[in-house]
């Protein structure tokens, strides 16, 4: 498949610029970056595609990766599918609304688990997260 082996590729090259002029970002890791820098050429051509085949591409390119160091709960909230994320000792008089990009036709919290983990920890509070319906199925 396209997708496993493009990933392959952007992430060699990630790799080979981080040996020579370090990350883009001092928390990110090489795959977090590999996921930074494929979204960010992605969605400069992302118009040029149908829609069911930036689906394809989107799941293939961010897959879940959970934390160990933040605690998931999956739960529903006025019907809609949600979940939390408790990053340790985070200070829960303040919460941290995601809403994933992909304009409200592509993502999902399993692909935005790890960007909202990260911001959790990083804030130190916990997130949420809901898994709203996708259009154009769902207008």
């Amino acid at each position: 498949m396209l997708i496993p082996a493009t990933l392959r590729s952007v992430l060699s090259i990630v790799r080979l610029r981080r040996r020579i002029r370090g990350p883009m970002r001092p928390s990110w890791d090489d795959r977090f970056e590999t996921w930074a820098t494929v979204l960010h050429h992605y969605a400069k051509r992302s118009l040029m595609l149908p829609l069911s085949a930036q689906r394809r591409a989107a799941s293939g390119v961010m897959a879940a990766r959970s934390r160990p160091d933040v605690r998931y709960e999956r739960v529903i909230a006025s019907r809609v599918k949600s979940e939390w994320f408790y990053p340790t000792g985070c200070d829960e008089s303040c919460v941290l609304m995601y809403l994933h990009g992909g304009g409200y036709c592509l993502g999902s919290i399993d692909s935005h688990r790890d960007p909202v983990g990260r911001l959790c920890v990083a804030a130190r509070v916990p997130g949420f997260v809901i898994d709203y319906r996708l259009a154009p199925e769902h207008p």
